[in-house]
């Protein structure tokens, strides 16, 4: 219950602040937190839900704390792999928006005209949120010298397949040039690749045996690394194709090592007319396919994501179109907003 005073703030220790000042407030105090959280090392479903769960008084009942007349309390497994600084944060927004615990800092704020990041840095809130970013500081520690650690075990892996390489490897004296007879046969890769590079400047100088000791370098380098697929037909086939390869199973570290989706509006194919000078229009059934059977089948390594899984990057390319973001990317929005990802535009 509340009366017409304590609306108006004429009410004994309301600063002359009434509740709805306070609530007002209280909704950009939210706002603050929201973006001080963007910096944040935490996973992309950890913000969404961070900000769903807070947006408004009846998502927050129904999904954290009900209300007082209610009986038994709401089925949190839907954050349970959240980090401790993430749950810390979560504390500190339910008491200052939804609680009444800061209430008497926000009505001393209001009275001294002081703005929401000027409230929330009054030593009670200040304190309480010096807690979570000592948590994400740990976290990052943490991570660090787990990386450290995988670094090491990485380079000792690397250098061990580089001595049994080295081992296997014939020397460039015995390697002579690759004549390709003309037969009409099928030329193998290596057998193009030296018809093609022989004469390129950056051999320029080699002896042939050295020549084609590097040119056999790049090929076995390429396969070892690279896998070409044609393209399929439909979204579900992209998807498919890319969780049944070795890429498929690959898993990047957010701020770290990423695995990159890499979209080129000039590879969705050619201009109906003088295709020579002018870029491919942006089709819409191209990117659905290729960029949105992509993000499926990443899908499949964090099924709890939205759009992205931690540790993947998409890089698309417009062509220099600028009204060809919207279409390039539809398959990472929801509800047609991208606010759940990180997001940089390069000119």
């Amino acid at each position: 219950m509340f009366s017409l005073r304590s609306l108006e703030g004429k009410q004994s220790g309301a600063n002359g602040k009434g509740l709805t000042d306070v609530i007002t407030e209280k909704k950009k105090l939210r706002m603050h937190i929201e973006n001080l959280i963007d910096p944040f090392p935490w996973p992309a479903d950890v913000k969404l839900g961070f900000r769903k769960n807070l947006a408004d008084h009846k998502t927050y009942h129904d999904n954290l704390k009900y209300y007082p007349d209610e009986e038994g309390a709401p089925d949190l497994a839907w954050k349970s792999s959240w980090p401790r600084s993430a749950d810390l944060a979560l504390v500190v927004a339910e008491e200052l928006v939804y609680n009444t615990v800061y209430d008497g800092s926000i009505r001393t704020g209001l009275k001294n005209r002081k703005t929401a990041s000027e409230i929330f840095m009054y030593q009670p809130v200040a304190e309480a949120w010096e807690e979570v970013t000592d948590a994400v500081a740990d976290e990052l520690q943490k991570a660090k010298v787990e990386q450290d650690k995988l670094e090491v075990e990485s380079q000792k892996q690397l250098d061990l397949d580089v001595r049994q390489d080295d081992a296997s490897r014939p020397s460039p004296s015995m390697m002579v040039p690759v004549q390709v007879a003309n037969t009409g046969g099928k030329e193998s890769k290596l057998d193009a690749l030296v018809k093609k590079l022989w004469d390129h400047k950056t051999l320029k100088g080699l002896t042939d045996e050295k020549k084609l000791y590097w040119i056999s370098f790049a090929v076995r380098s390429f396969d070892s690394t690279c896998s070409l697929r044609q393209e399929p037909e439909s979204e579900t086939q992209v998807c498919d194709t890319i969780v049944d390869s070795s890429v498929g199973k690959l898993k990047g570290i957010t701020g770290q090592d990423y695995v990159m989706i890499h979209g080129d509006v000039k590879q969705s194919g050619e201009a109906a007319t003088s295709p020579h000078i002018r870029i491919s229009p942006c089709r819409e059934k191209w990117v659905v396919k290729m960029l949105g059977g992509a993000l499926k089948a990443r899908l499949t390594l964090q099924p709890k994501a939205v759009t992205m899984i931690d540790g993947d990057l998409v890089l698309l390319l417009d062509g220099g179109k600028h009204g060809n973001e919207h279409l390039l990317t539809k398959p990472l929005c929801v509800d047609g907003k991208m606010s759940h990802l990180e997001r940089k535009a390069i000119r």
